[in-house]
């Protein structure tokens, strides 16, 4: 039986006292889910906004939009952790509890369980760069806190296939995946092409065709694999390679 992904999210929301809404700091509207806030103030949890990923931020001054308390996150060297954690204890405290359960919910591949890792100290939850890798429930426990760790919310109709491929919500083995890394190669100019020493092309379906043909990713007859290519650049870009 297909899991369910909203009602697994809502029994979190319901049994935790403070909720971590997980958003990717690269692609803030685009992560952010106004459902999984709705439900969180709609059972009068604490909702704390959690901007994961922020060392692959260029601009450190992007807009933040949503309301109420966030935070600045690096995993890389937990940047912001103290301040979460001191957050997360307001809000425990302002709910009476000396050891808050901490909901811990966002789309896949956002970052949920490296955060969770960072307040650990180990690798506790396991991560993976493929989304949908956590499976079911964790309990997590700290000195402070007991996390519940919970897989990715989205479901399936929801969204643009394009942004989620990008942002490694979906796999790369979509069809769409050659407009996913042409969109990378228009937001970022000339950084694919500096990666994979190819000339900029302001067709960047023959930049597709030139990084596959440098890669030896060819097709029956010698065609270039482009798809195979674009593959390549979603991936290095969701990882930060890029």
């Amino acid at each position: 039986m297909k899991q369910d992904f909203w009602s697994t999210v809502e029994n979190v929301i319901k049994k935790s006292d403070v909720v971590l809404h997980v958003i990717d700091s690269r692609y803030p509207e685009e992560s952010r889910n106004t459902r999984v806030e709705k439900m969180a103030l709609h059972y009068g949890k604490g909702l704390i906004h959690v901007f994961t990923k922020f060392d692959l931020v260029e601009d450190k001054d992007f807009a933040i939009t949503v309301e109420g308390p966030f935070c600045l996150f690096s995993a890389v060297d937990y940047y912001g952790l103290n301040k979460l954690r001191d957050r997360i204890i307001i809000e425990g405290k302002r709910r009476h509890k000396e050891r808050p359960m901490v909901g811990v919910v966002g789309y896949p591949n956002v970052g949920k369980s490296s955060l969770i890792n960072a307040f650990k100290g180990k690798k506790s939850a396991s991560t993976s760069s493929e989304p949908g890798h956590t499976k079911g429930k964790q309990l997590l426990g700290t000195r402070n806190f007991m996390f519940v760790d919970t897989p990715g919310v989205i479901p399936v109709h929801e969204g643009d296939n394009i942004a989620k491929i990008k942002m490694g919500m979906k796999s790369v083995n979509e069809e769409d995946v050659e407009l996913a890394a042409i969109e990378i190669m228009e937001q970022e100019p000339g950084k694919v092409e500096a990666y994979f020493e190819v000339e900029v092309d302001s067709a960047y379906d023959e930049t597709l065709e030139k990084i596959a043909l440098k890669k030896k990713q060819l097709l029956k007859g010698g065609t270039p694999d482009t798809q195979r290519a674009a593959r390549v650049i979603v991936r290095l870009f969701s990882q930060g390679k890029l």
